[in-house]
């Protein structure tokens, strides 16, 4: 199972979010490039990048800054916030990204699943299901939908998606435990799961990996010290 460190960005600085209000923003730097490098010091693979601002804004705002991330490192990046069109897609992808990540869009139109796939390949795009109630959230999670998320999955993996990223709004920044129960369900559909929110023990690590998870993002436990 692949452990990924999270750089989340509002206005170029690097924060946590709790349960994912902007209120709650907590400022951890204010250089998300030395960030990255300090992730990449200690043996990151892969680094999870969202542009909060974008988003909730449905844009890429932070854009440059990532820009300058991707190019500060020799990690892979995930990256993900406010990705709307083949266009952001594009730009992100031109950049050597391994990853986009798409979140509200994918709710908004399968169809627009099914074209990038098509036209980048499964590998490349991983699909966010942020859930609050058991329900999809998107828009940054300000707004909830009337999709249930294990429905929302087994719709994704019949139009040819692989990897969903799964995140339990609620565990979100809480230092909690992550939503074994919901993970397991959606691990069922066949799809490669990647865990988030609430993963801040080692214990919760090495129960996502028994569970055959592929990956596990953490964020605010590294940034307060409950892991390293």
């Amino acid at each position: 199972m692949l452990i990924i460190p999270a750089i989340d960005i509002i206005d170029g600085k690097c924060v946590r979010l709790t349960k994912g209000e902007f209120s709650t923003a907590k400022i951890y730097s204010n250089n998300p490039i030395e960030v990255a490098l300090n992730f990449q010091r200690q043996g990151a693979k892969l680094i999870h990048i969202v542009d909060l601002t974008g988003s909730k804004n449905g844009s890429l705002d932070n854009f440059e800054i990532i820009k300058n991330v991707i190019n500060a490192t020799e990690c892979d990046i995930q990256v993900g916030g406010g990705i709307r069109s083949i266009e952001d897609i594009d730009k992100y992808l031109s950049l050597g990204v391994a990853r986009v990540v798409i979140g509200s869009k994918a709710i908004q139109s399968l169809e627009f699943v099914k074209n990038v796939i098509s036209k980048y390949g499964a590998s490349k795009i991983v699909i966010a299901i942020d859930a609050k109630d058991e329900k999809v959230a998107i828009e940054g999670w300000q707004t909830k939908s009337n999709i249930n998320y294990l429905e929302f999955a087994i719709q994704l993996k019949n139009i040819g998606v692989e990897t969903i990223l799964f995140t339990d709004i609620s565990r979100d920044g809480t230092l909690t435990t992550p939503n074994f129960d919901a993970l397991e369900k959606l691990q069922k559909i066949g799809l490669n799961v990647i865990a988030s929110g609430g993963v801040s023990t080692l214990g919760s690590i090495d129960k996502l990996k028994s569970m055959g998870l592929a990956a596990a993002i953490i964020g605010k436990a590294i940034y307060e010290g409950k892991v390293d």
